[in-house]
């Protein structure tokens, strides 16, 4: 309980817009448009603005923002926009554009608490696929920390796998660079599913702790 989060609006938080949609109509009217579509999930963001795009390590400045089609000086979490870049940057589904001083963190591995969803376990070496927003990334389970006991409330250490409604401590690598937070500073950003690689149901939720 000491980590949930009471009363916080969303809109004071970093800056957080993970693009849902690259935007290049090559219409003759605007044949060069490249807008970046997607719903902020925290913060705001204004013309003139420095931002990261975290997968990339590069950093830009926001030259015009579109909410539902019509040209505006701010946007704040939760509006859906389309943003334009004053550089031309190739940015894909998936990445995350953010506040340029306080950008998320970028890494291949991370520690999380998951809850298993579904009658498959989770065991260490697993391969299986991380669905963190818009963005889907291959990912291997580095180990299983530990398990919560629901009884007692202690983690129980020294187990190989997670059953279903299990909920426990891993590590998780991934196949390629992602832009996380912690859960506990920002949810949308730092929360995840875990997805089969081969049927793609679900098999988990996840919260990266660090």
């Amino acid at each position: 309980l000491e980590d949930v989060q009471v009363g916080v609006d969303p809109r004071d938080l970093p800056f957080r817009l993970p693009v849902q949609y690259v935007n290049r109509p090559r219409t003759t009217e605007h044949p060069d448009f490249r807008g970046y579509s997607g719903r902020i999930c925290s913060g705001s963001v204004a013309v003139g603005d420095e931002v990261a795009i975290a997968n990339l390590r590069r950093t830009t400045t926001v030259t015009a923002i579109d909410v539902v089609g019509e040209p505006t000086d701010i946007a704040f979490a939760p509006q859906s926009v389309t943003i334009q870049l004053a550089e031309d940057i190739d940015i894909d589904r998936g990445d995350v554009i953010a506040a340029a001083d306080r950008p998320p963190r970028l890494t291949r591995e991370i520690t999380a608490t998951i809850c298993v969803l579904s009658d498959t376990s989770i065991s260490t070496g697993q391969r299986l696929l991380a669905r963190i927003g818009p963005k889907t990334v291959r990912a291997v389970v580095g180990s299983v920390v530990d398990r919560l006991d629901l009884e007692t409330l202690e983690h129980a250490a020294h187990t190989d796998e997670l059953a279903t409604n299990d909920v426990g401590t891993i590590t998780l690598r991934f196949a390629d660079d992602v832009a996380i937070d912690n859960y506990n500073d920002l949810r949308t950003t730092g929360a995840f599913i875990l997805v089969d690689d081969q049927d793609g149901s679900t098999l988990a939720g996840g919260m990266t702790r660090s």
